[in-house]
């Protein structure tokens, strides 16, 4: 929403902006900020920095199917350029369109500052919506809008078992989920949901001993952690809950345990927040480990390719954190509050071991 203010004040191009909202940018983005795989979310970012959705294009115009587009891309951005070209030639690409694709995903990309702020965690619902866009359901559903397919359901189960693989039964199924869509508003939130972060940061506090913990979930209800095993459950008066996954961090990054028998549809995500002290919130599970809640909410911890470049709170007590996207990945941001103490100076530890607030930069 603030492209044009960064263009404007920093003089240079920007990614993103309200102008381009309507855009392919705006899913490419939503998946930068959405996905938990770091390689993608840094391929995403050079392709767009090399030439926006272009890549896309020169791809799509031998493809000729929006859907597959979008998983060879996804497939490639992760890689080198040596890599992604032989993907690309493995899925039958011609040497012509692999050249313009790279050109456009894989150039040596200018520098890259990546945004994430306080406002952008209540907008999330459709950052994510956008990124976690489900282009197979949207093929699907505009396939059936054609005339030749409208009022012919055999010929239209037969697309689905030929396209997408599908069995008879996944065929009817999938007809019969788009036949009962009502209305558009349906039709978006079939093809992709509105995750979002369901609660503010609340606090944790040791339990009755050492390695345990008590994070406040809110209306008096509470999660207990096992910080041996990082197990969560969630006492009741109807019995144990647990919730769909518990979001970590270990030394070098950041782990979720998903729970086959949860009865909460949202995630835990536990946060450092000081040494040896932590606080939780509910997320949904789709971004729990996103690159967004690892940037603004865990200090990039366990990411190479994001270096703190400024943070700083706004008149109105919003933070803003700049990061300066790495693109050689070289060296892994650690939290301050999980920063072993043996590995500071001096003069370091001893002002650790006096304020347990985390602050500064994970660079």
């Amino acid at each position: 929403d603030f492209g044009h203010w960064f263009k404007a004040i920093g003089d240079r191009a920007v990614t993103f902006d309200g102008a381009s909202q309507d855009t392919p940018q705006a899913h490419w983005v939503g998946k930068a900020l959405q996905t938990g795989d770091e390689d993608l979310a840094i391929g995403i970012l050079r392709m767009l920095d090399c030439g926006a959705n272009n890549a896309f294009d020169a791809l799509n115009a031998e493809v000729n199917d929006t859907a597959r587009s979008i998983e060879y891309l996804n497939g490639i951005l992760p890689l080198a350029s040596e890599g992604a070209d032989e993907v690309l030639a493995g899925h039958g690409i011609s040497k012509e369109t692999r050249e313009k694709v790279l050109a456009k995903s894989h150039c040596t990309p200018p520098d890259n500052y990546f945004i994430t702020s306080d406002d952008m965690i209540g907008k999330a619902g459709v950052w994510a919506h956008f990124g976690l866009w489900d282009f197979n359901k949207a093929q699907m559903f505009n396939t059936l809008n054609k005339k030749e397919y409208k009022s012919n359901k055999s010929d239209y189960i037969a697309l689905l078992k030929s396209r997408f693989n599908y069995s008879e039964e996944q065929a009817e199924e999938m007809y019969r989920q788009i036949t009962s869509l009502s209305d558009s508003k349906a039709v978006n939130d079939w093809i992709s949901p509105w995750p979002g972060y369901a609660s503010d940061v609340r606090g944790c506090s040791k339990g009755g001993n050492a390695s345990t913990l008590r994070c406040d979930l809110g209306n008096g209800a509470f999660a207990a952690v096992d910080l041996i095993e990082m197990e969560i459950r969630i006492p009741t008066p109807q019995g144990t809950q647990w919730p769909a996954s518990f979001v970590y961090p270990t030394e070098s990054g950041i782990e979720e345990k998903r729970y086959e028998n949860a009865s909460i549809g949202l995630s835990i995500v536990l946060i450092p927040t000081g040494t040896d002290s932590f606080a939780n919130m509910f997320v949904s599970q789709e971004i729990a480990k996103s690159m967004f809640t690892r940037l603004f909410f865990m200090e990039g911890h366990g990411l190479s390719h994001f270096d703190k470049f400024a943070d700083e709170t706004s008149l109105t007590r919003q933070r803003i954190i700049v990061w300066k996207v790495d693109w050689d990945g070289l060296d892994k941001n650690v939290h301050p509050a999980l920063q072993p103490i043996a590995t500071l100076p001096p003069e370091d530890a001893i002002a650790s071991e006096g304020n347990n607030t985390a602050t500064g930069s994970t660079a």
